[in-house]
Formats: C-alpha cells, structure tokens, sequence
C-alpha cells in the first residue's frame, strides 16, 4: 500500500498483516474502492472550485497555489485556524519528538501552575469552589459540595501526573530515536528497542481519551448549560454511597437533536472510546465545535462554561498527540501493546501496572475543607487584625492540603509501588509545603492568579 510497490500482491507474512501499510486481501479491496471514488470525487471538486477562473489566466496549479496562499475562504474569513481543527484544508500530522515534547512541556506547566495556585493562593481555591458548586446533583441530593470540589482537585493532580508520564516516555522516546533513527525506513517495522516506548506512548493516551471522555459525560448534565437537557435522580444506597441515575430528554443519535441543540449534540458525540469504528471523526466534531462557538451569540457560546472547556481542550491536545504517534507507528498484531506495561525499568510502566485507589473521602477531609471555605479572606486595612485574618486562612489552606497529601500517599503505599515511585508520587501536593507564604506574596500571587484568568478568558 506504498510507493512503487503499490496495489502488488505479496506472500503472506504473519508478523506484518496487522500493520497498515500492508492489508488482506478483503480489506485492500475496500480501501482501492475507496481510493477509486476519492479519485473520481477529487478532480470534479477542484473542477468547481477553479470553475470562475479564466482559461486565458496563468496554469491551472497556479491558480491552485494561488487561492490557496490565502486561505480557503469560511463564513467571510480566511481559514487561518489551527491545523489540527481546520483537517479538510491541513496536511497530515507529522510525527515530530520536539514538538511532542513542546506540547506535553506546555501542559505539564499548565496543569503544574494550576496545582501551585491551589494550594498557595486562597482566593485562587475559593474561586474553584465556585463550578463545583453548581452541580446539578448538588440541588436534587443531599451531597456536600465539598466532595465534589475535592474529587475536582484529585483528578486534576491525576491529570498532571499522567501529562508527567507521557513528557518523560517522550524524552526516552527522543533518546532511542537518535540511536536507532538510521534504522526507522518507511514501510518498514519501528526497530524493537523503540517500537515499545511508542507503545507505551500510544497506551498512555488512549487511556487518557478513555479517562477524560467519562469525566467529560459526567460533567455534561451537570453544568448550567445543558442541564435542563437531562434528567438526574439520586437513589441513596447506605449512609455513605449513592447512585446517580441520568438520561436524555433528547434521542443523542437523531437528527432533532443536532438541528435543536448542536453544542450539546456535539459536546456528547466527542465523548465515547476514542477507536469505536461507529463514532464520527474527532477532527471534524472539533471543527464543528470551533464554527458553532465562533458563529453563535454570545449566551450561546456562555453554555460551554470555563470547566468544560478545560475538559474540551484536554481532549483536543490528547487526541492530537495520539493521533500523530498513530501516524508513525503503523498498527502491530492485538494484544502487543498489553505486554508493554510487564517491563518494570521506568516509572511511567510501573504506574501503568499499579492499581492505585481513589482518594478517600472521609469526614475528616470534608471537615478540612469547609473549615477553610468558612475562613474569609483579609480585605480590610493591613494592620494587625489583617495580619492574623490571614494566617488564620492559611493555616486552614496548610490543615486541608496536609490531609491531601497523606491521602495521596497511603493510596501510592497500598498499590504496590516501589519506595521511590511512592515517594515522587505526592511531590506536586507539596507546595503548600514548600515554604510559608509571606504576606507580601499572597498579593505576587494573587497577581498572577489575576493574569492567569485573564489568559483563560475568566474575566
């Protein structure tokens, strides 16, 4: 299925038939059906598209390259987007480390900054409080909105550690690419010392996608703009567990659905297994969702709250970086990239192997949290009074973030890691812990807490 070889029958080879430049024969036969109609579609498209040339003009691939130096033209704007949105007018993802690199770097920062913000500026937590607490389950149970916003803050930090992970399988990625890179051909299988690491890579995000889709379906009837849309019953089963029951008020797979609601149409079909054959493509669901949100009116586009879009913007940059590995390593027989997790050498794989609980949400760590929530922040004239109004809130904020930390370490203990993963683990709930805070830095940043929501489009 490439280069001169192309559409030749070969002897049939056991360890390539899973790959995807080398096919079946049923399913080379639909992929050249395929090709053969694409072929025919393309050139009567272009036929179109250069219909108002005129023939006494430059050549056709001019006027092509022409047209196209500019921009396609969308809805009176040049289509200038980001290519991984904008895939009808982009070529393919290009496997490239250092950019991988940068774009996982960026958001290891990203969820790092958020976690220092957490638990070193008081305002910046209490604003957190403030999307927890418009959960829809909040108004039909007797459910704390403390145990929301701290399940919040727990997959946050898992969300960072997994970034962490897939920034360090990158730089060994990057290490064995430069040795082994003489030895990379197309059309040819990865060398067996790198083709695992891009299995693991692989491995991480497609998990994340699974992740970050059942933490996006969950969050969807809950928030403002579209729970109206849904029905929620709690059903209590003892003192401490409870069973939340949602459904549709509109049919998700009809065409009412995305002719009444499409944000909410589109917000659900990018949830579901990131390789589910049925499901629409990412690129073009993404593109949707960027036209809807650039063409609605302004209460429109406020149903997409800052939380979903955080959850949105995950899921865009996972599925990008998936989908350029994809691009480069070609599919190999089922199963083998289940074996990559036995390999104990590095501490991505050994977390992949461990089992590790959730974070237990006792009374006492309810309790921590609501104390700091009833603790106001300093707003009077710095004197005395204002001196022990803040270390009062910030010895609440240290109190809560002590019990997070402790948490996090016996769940590492329980799961079987070794020592030294158990004690890297909780190093991003340690900032509470690094230094006190001194006044004058509860004002550099809440400064930066500022800037940051600014950036988010927040303010």
């Amino acid at each position: 299925m490439y280069r001169q070889r192309f559409s030749d029958l070969i002897k049939r080879a056991k360890d390539e038939m899973h790959r995807d430049d080398i096919l079946g024969f049923p399913r080379a036969r639909l992929v050249l059906e395929a090709q053969a109609t694409l072929m025919g579609f393309l050139p009567r498209t272009v036929e179109l598209i250069l219909g108002n040339s005129h023939e006494d003009q430059t050549p056709l691939t001019t006027k092509w390259n022409e047209m196209t130096k500019y921009g396609f033209k969308k809805s009176g704007e040049s289509v200038y987007w980001f290519q991984y949105v904008c895939q009808p007018f982009s070529a393919p993802q290009q496997f490239n480390l250092n950019k991988l690199l940068s774009q996982a770097m960026a958001q290891v920062d990203a969820t790092s900054d958020h976690l220092w913000l957490l638990q070193t500026e008081p305002s910046y937590l209490k604003h957190y409080m403030r999307p927890s607490s418009q959960y829809e389950a909040l108004r039909v149970s007797d459910i704390e909105p403390a145990r929301i916003a701290i399940r919040e803050m727990s997959e946050d930090f898992q969300t960072h550690l997994r970034w962490q992970w897939v920034y360090d399988e990158l730089m060994h990625a990057n290490r064995l690419y430069h040795r082994f890179r003489d030895s990379i051909h197309p059309g040819s299988a990865l060398p067996k010392p790198y083709d695992p690491v891009v299995a693991t890579l692989e491995l991480l995000l497609v998990n994340m996608m699974h992740k970050r889709a059942q933490q996006t379906q969950t969050l969807i009837p809950q928030r403002p703009g579209f729970r109206h849309l849904h029905i929620i019953k709690v059903q209590k089963l003892d003192d401490k567990n409870s069973v939340v029951e949602v459904r549709h008020k509109l049919e998700l797979a009809s065409t009412k659905a995305l002719e009444d609601e499409p944000l909410w149409w589109c917000a659900w079909q990018l949830q579901g297994a990131p390789d589910d054959q049925r499901r629409f493509s990412y690129g073009m669901l993404f593109s949707f969702l960027d036209e809807l949100v650039a063409t609605s009116s302004t209460e429109e586009r406020s149903r997409l709250d800052e939380v979903l879009y955080a959850k949105l913007s995950d899921l865009a940059a996972t599925h990008e970086m998936l989908t350029t590995i994809r691009f480069a390593r070609l599919r190999i027989t089922n199963g083998e990239a289940s074996e990559v997790i036995k390999d104990d050498s590095r501490k991505t794989l050994r977390h992949l192997a461990a089992t590790i609980k959730d974070l237990r949400l006792d009374q006492a760590l309810v309790n921590s949290f609501n104390a700091f929530q009833r603790t106001p922040l300093p707003s009077e004239r710095k004197n005395r009074d204002w001196i022990r109004a803040f270390d009062a809130m910030h010895t609440k904020m240290q109190d809560f973030w002590r019990f997070i930390h402790k948490r996090s370490e016996s769940s590492s203990k329980e799961s079987g890691l070794l020592p030294e993963d158990v004690r890297c683990g909780p190093e991003p709930l340690e900032f509470w812990n690094t230094t006190r805070i001194s006044r004058t830095s509860f004002f550099q940043a809440k400064e930066h807490f500022d800037r940051h929501r600014e950036l988010q489009g927040f303010c």
